[in-house]
Protein backbone atom coordinates (compact mmCIF):
# COMPACT_ATOMS: atom_id res chain seq x y z
CA UNK A 1 0.00 0.00 0.00
CA UNK A 2 1.57 3.06 -1.33
CA UNK A 3 0.02 6.91 -0.27
CA UNK A 4 -1.14 9.54 -2.50
CA UNK A 5 0.51 12.56 -2.82
CA UNK A 6 -2.31 14.45 -0.66
CA UNK A 7 -1.91 11.83 1.82
CA UNK A 8 1.85 12.48 2.07
CA UNK A 9 1.24 16.04 1.87
CA UNK A 10 -1.36 15.26 5.72
CA UNK A 11 1.51 13.03 7.30
CA UNK A 12 4.39 16.57 6.30
CA UNK A 13 1.95 19.11 7.20
CA UNK A 14 1.25 17.13 10.84
CA UNK A 15 5.24 16.86 11.34
CA UNK A 16 6.09 20.23 10.34
CA UNK A 17 2.84 22.12 11.48
CA UNK A 18 3.27 24.00 8.52
CA UNK A 19 -0.70 23.93 7.74
CA UNK A 20 -3.85 24.61 8.77
CA UNK A 21 -5.23 22.74 11.84
CA UNK A 22 -7.78 20.97 9.35
CA UNK A 23 -4.61 19.10 7.35
CA UNK A 24 -2.36 18.32 10.67
CA UNK A 25 -5.85 16.64 12.11
CA UNK A 26 -6.06 14.32 8.86
CA UNK A 27 -2.54 13.83 9.30
CA UNK A 28 -2.77 12.39 12.75
CA UNK A 29 -5.62 10.17 11.61
CA UNK A 30 -3.82 9.04 9.24
CA UNK A 31 -1.17 8.35 10.95
CA UNK A 32 -2.77 6.28 13.74
CA UNK A 33 -5.13 4.44 11.55
CA UNK A 34 -2.66 3.66 8.05
CA UNK A 35 0.27 1.89 8.43
CA UNK A 36 2.28 3.57 5.61
CA UNK A 37 1.47 6.22 6.73
CA UNK A 38 2.78 5.47 10.27
CA UNK A 39 5.88 4.26 8.71
CA UNK A 40 6.87 7.22 6.86
CA UNK A 41 6.00 9.56 9.89
CA UNK A 42 8.58 7.23 12.13
CA UNK A 43 11.14 7.45 9.25
CA UNK A 44 11.07 10.77 8.94
CA UNK A 45 10.69 11.79 12.73
CA UNK A 46 13.99 9.14 13.54
CA UNK A 47 16.06 11.33 10.72
CA UNK A 48 14.82 14.42 12.48
CA UNK A 49 15.99 13.14 15.82
CA UNK A 50 19.78 13.14 14.48
CA UNK A 51 19.37 16.56 14.26
CA UNK A 52 18.34 17.73 17.32
CA UNK A 53 21.60 17.91 18.82
CA UNK A 54 22.57 20.61 16.82
CA UNK A 55 22.34 24.55 18.05
CA UNK A 56 20.55 26.93 16.23
CA UNK A 57 22.83 29.84 16.65
CA UNK A 58 21.27 31.80 14.29
CA UNK A 59 22.97 34.11 10.97
CA UNK A 60 25.74 36.22 12.32
CA UNK A 61 25.04 40.36 11.72
CA UNK A 62 28.47 40.41 9.77
CA UNK A 63 26.70 37.67 7.23
CA UNK A 64 23.13 39.33 7.23
CA UNK A 65 25.21 42.91 6.33
CA UNK A 66 27.18 41.20 3.55
CA UNK A 67 24.71 39.48 1.86
CA UNK A 68 22.26 42.21 1.46
CA UNK A 69 24.91 44.64 0.26
CA UNK A 70 26.10 42.24 -2.29
CA UNK A 71 22.30 41.57 -3.49
CA UNK A 72 22.21 45.55 -3.67
CA UNK A 73 24.89 45.25 -5.90
CA UNK A 74 23.77 42.35 -7.86
CA UNK A 75 20.08 44.47 -8.09
CA UNK A 76 22.25 47.97 -9.27
CA UNK A 77 24.18 45.64 -12.23
CA UNK A 78 21.22 44.09 -13.45
CA UNK A 79 19.20 47.31 -14.07
CA UNK A 80 22.56 49.47 -15.19
CA UNK A 81 22.90 49.49 -19.21
CA UNK A 82 25.86 48.35 -20.15
CA UNK A 83 28.35 50.28 -21.76
CA UNK A 84 29.37 48.08 -25.39
CA UNK A 85 33.06 48.06 -25.66
CA UNK A 86 34.66 48.98 -29.01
Amino acid sequence: MTLTNEESEFVLDYIFQCAEQEHSERGTTLIASNPKAAEVYSCIKQALAKLEHMKDDGCPDKLVDLTIARLKLATVNQSSPRKKLS
